[in-house]
C-alpha cells in the first residue's frame, strides 16, 4: 500500500502543528465562517435502535460498546469510563436507542443531551473531536434531526444546524490526517451527507463521492471482501453503501453507479459468512444482531443473494452438503494497517447442521477490555495449537507481529466428497513447523473426515481444539477415543480420532454482548523425536458422523 503523505515525517510535523492550532479559540472562529439558518434537505437515514437500551438511557444508564456507565450528573468524561465507551458516547449512535422507546419524553431527553454536549464540548478535544467520532455524531444528528428537534424552539434548531456546519468544516480539515481505512470511509460518508444537506454543499458532496470511490477501489478485494477480512466491517461498509443509495433515492438525486456495483460485489461474500441460523461466522472481528435487526439487514442488503462458495482473494470458503455447512478461514492475514482486530485463527472452521451450530470458534464480545486478547488467540479457535503459541503474534493495540507468510488452500470435489486441503507456516519460528489440514464433507452431509498433520520439532506439544456451541451436550465414550455430541434437535453425532488422546474441557461462547459457558474437545498429539536430519510428522485422523440413534450408555 502506498504511504499516506500525512504519515511521512513532514506530515507528522504538519499534524502536530494542526493539533496545537485546534486547541486555540481561533480554531472555533475559523470553523464558524459558515452559519446556515436551516438544512437544505435531510434524507432521514438512521439505524433502528434497541428499545431496552433506550429505556436504560432514560434512567441515566448507558450500555455502549459492551460497557455500562451510570451517569448521575452531566459529565461527558466520567473518570471510570473505558475508552471504547467514551468513543461511543460522543458518537451519538445511541440516539436510535432513545428514539426506539417511543417514550413521550424521549425527544426532550435527546435534545437535552445534545444541548449538554454543545455547551460542554465547544473547544476541540482529541477524543470528542476525533474524526471518526465526529463523523458518527454528524450522521446521528442528521439522521435523527427531526426527532431531536421535535418540540424545540427555533433558536435550538438554528443552533444545531450551525453546529453541524461547524463540525463538518472541522471534519473536512481533519480528513487529510486519516490513512486508507474504514474510519476514512466513514468520514467520507458523513461529509457526503453534510454536503447534500447543508447550503452550498453540492461541491463538497461531489468531491467526497469521488474520494469514496478511490477508497473503495483500494479497500475492497476482487472477491468483494474487505482488506480487514472482518465480517463486522464487511457488514458495516455494505450498510454504508445502502445508506448512501437510499439517501440519493429519497432525495431524488442521481447516485454514482459505483455505489450499487460495489454493494452488489460485496453482498455474496457477506452472505457466505452467515450461517443458516442467521448468525455470523466467528472469523476475525464478528458481530451479532437481534433476530429482527438481522432479518432487516438480510432483507435490505442481501435480498435474494446467493453465498459464495470460495472467496480466493480473502481466503474464505464455504462447503455445503445438504443440511451440513462448513465455514473455513483459509487465508493470509490482513496487511499492516488493517490487522488491528485480526484473530490468530488460520485454518479454523465452524460447522452447522441445519440451523444448529455444532463446531464453532469462541467468537467475539463487545467488551474488548475484558475479552479482547483472549478471543483473538489461536486456542480460541477450532484448529491446531502448537507449543501453546499463537499462529500469528498478537500485539495488543497494534495488530499482528509475526504471522504466516504462506497460507495454501485448495478446494476440490470428488464423486463422494466436497473437500479442501490447507496449510500454513505461521509456526516457522518453532523449527520451521507447519500445520496441514484436510477436510472432506460427504455429499449426504452426514459425515466429515478430517486430517491434521504437524511437521517440525516434535518435542513441542500440539493440541487440536474443537469448540462446541453451548447447546451441544457431550459425553466421552468408554475408550476415551470417541465423543458423542447431542444437538437440541435431530440425531446425535459421534467424534472419533486416531493418533491423539481425547479430553473434554470448558470453553466459552461469545456473541456480541452475550457470553455462555460451553465445552470443547481437546485432542493432544503424542510427542516423540525424529531421527537427526529427518523431518518429523505427527498426524491425527478424525471424523464426525451422524448416528442413526443415540448410543447406549
Amino acid at each position: 500500500m502506498p504511504q499516506d503523505p500525512s504519515r511521512r515525517p513532514f506530515g507528522l510535523v504538519q499534524r502536530s502543528w494542526r493539533r496545537l492550532y485546534r486547541n486555540t479559540p481561533w480554531y472555533r472562529w475559523h470553523l464558524s465562517s459558515s452559519k446556515p439558518l436551516s438544512l437544505r434537505r435531510n434524507g432521514m437515514i438512521f439505524v433502528p435502535g434497541h428499545k431496552t437500551k433506550g429505556e436504560m438511557i432514560m434512567d441515566g444508564r448507558f450500555l455502549l460498546a459492551g460497557e455500562r456507565v451510570d451517569l448521575v450528573e452531566e459529565n461527558w468524561f466520567p473518570h471510570d469510563a473505558p475508552q471504547v465507551w467514551l468513543r461511543a458516547m460522543h458518537g451519538f449512535d445511541w440516539l436510535g436507542d432513545l428514539r426506539a422507546t417511543e417514550h413521550p419524553e424521549s425527544a426532550k431527553a435527546a435534545r437535552h443531551m445534545v444541548s449538554s454536549w454543545l455547551n460542554l464540548n465547544k473547544r476541540w478535544h482529541p477524543l470528542s473531536w476525533d474524526g471518526e467520532i465526529t463523523a458518527h455524531r454528524l450522521l446521528a444528528w442528521l439522521g435523527h434531526f427531526d426527532f431531536i428537534t421535535h418540540g424545540a424552539n427555533a433558536a435550538f434548531v438554528r443552533r444545531l444546524t450551525q453546529e453541524i456546519a461547524i463540525q463538518a468544516n472541522h471534519l473536512l480539515l481533519s480528513y487529510q490526517d486519516y490513512e486508507l481505512s474504514y474510519a476514512r470511509t466513514t468520514i467520507e460518508k458523513a461529509l457526503i451527507f453534510c454536503g447534500q444537506c447543508l447550503p452550498d454543499g453540492t461541491t463538497l458532496a461531489s468531491d467526497m463521492l469521488g474520494k469514496l470511490e478511490e477508497s473503495l477501489d483500494r479497500l475492497i478485494r476482487p472477491d468483494g471482501g474487505t482488506q480487514y477480512r472482518s465480517p463486522a466491517l464487511q457488514a458495516a461498509l455494505l450498510t454504508d453503501l445502502h445508506d448512501l443509495l437510499d439517501f440519493h433515492r429519497a432525495m431524488r438525486l442521481q447516485a454514482p453507479s459505483y455505489l450499487a456495483t460495489t454493494a452488489q460485489r460485496m453482498a455474496p461474500l457477506m452472505r457466505m459468512l452467515i450461517h443458516n441460523d442467521g448468525s455470523v461466522a466467528h472469523h476475525n472481528q464478528s458481530f451479532a444482531l437481534p433476530p429482527e435487526a438481522m432479518a432487516s439487514f438480510m432483507e435490505r442488503c442481501l435480498h435474494k443473494v446467493a453465498p459464495l462458495k470460495a472467496a480466493f482473494a480473502s481466503g474464505l470458503y464455504r462447503l455445503t452438503a445438504r443440511r451440513a455447512t462448513l465455514l473455513i478461514d483459509g487465508g493470509a492475514q490482513p496487511h499492516v494497517g488493517f490487522d488491528q482486530q485480526a484473530f490468530a485463527g488460520t485454518l479454523s472452521f465452524e460447522m452447522t447442521v441445519g440451523t444448529q451450530k455444532l463446531i464453532t470458534n469462541m467468537g467475539s464480545h463487545d467488551r474488548k477490555a475484558l475479552w479482547g486478547d483472549v478471543q483473538r488467540t489461536t486456542a480460541a479457535h477450532s484448529t491446531l495449537v502448537l507449543n501453546d503459541t499463537n499462529s500469528s503474534e498478537l500485539v495488543s493495540g497494534a495488530g499482528l507481529g509475526r504471522k504466516p507468510q504462506q497460507v495454501y488452500c485448495k478446494p476440490y470435489e470428488t464423486d463422494d466428497y466436497l473437500a479442501i486441503d490447507l496449510h500454513h507456516d505461521g509456526y516457522r519460528p518453532l523449527g520451521g513447523a507447519k500445520h496441514y489440514r484436510s477436510l472432506k464433507l460427504a455429499r449426504d452431509g452426514d459425515y466429515l473426515q478430517g486430517e491434521d498433520l504437524v511437521t517440525g520439532p516434535t518435542v513441542l506439544p500440539a493440541v487440536l481444539r474443537f469448540h462446541l456451541h453451548p447447546q451441544v451436550n457431550v459425553a466421552l465414550q468408554g475408550n476415551r477415543q470417541q465423543v458423542v455430541l447431542y444437538l437440541p434437535k435431530g440425531r446425535p453425532w459421534r467424534f472419533d480420532i486416531e493418533g491423539a488422546h481425547l479430553e473434554l474441557e470448558d470453553s466459552v461462547y461469545l456473541e456480541g454482548e452475550t457470553s455462555a459457558r460451553s465445552r470443547q474437545i481437546v485432542a493432544r498429539l503424542p510427542e516423540f523425536r525424529a531421527r537427526r536430519g529427518q523431518a518429523a510428522e505427527r498426524r491425527a485422523l478424525w471424523s464426525l458422523q451422524q448416528l442413526d440413534a443415540a448410543p447406549k450408555a
